[in-house]
């Protein structure tokens, strides 16, 4: 992220924030949490899963 904001300003960097997470939320089930955890990483929080759906999604 750093390069984005340095290259193309905050304003980049704000837009791809929110899209990576509009990725990440398209990807995961309703159920599970999706969040900002950092400056560009995020969690995810799935709130129920069996192993194997937890391995699938890893």
């Amino acid at each position: 992220m750093k390069k984005i904001n340095d290259n193309y300003g905050h304003t980049e960097g704000d837009y791809t924030i929110k899209k990576i997470a509009r990725e990440l939320r398209t990807s995961v089930r309703s159920s599970d949490i999706v969040c900002r955890y950092g400056g560009d990483e995020f969690l995810i929080i799935p709130l129920s899963f069996s192993h194997d759906g937890i391995t699938a999604m890893l």
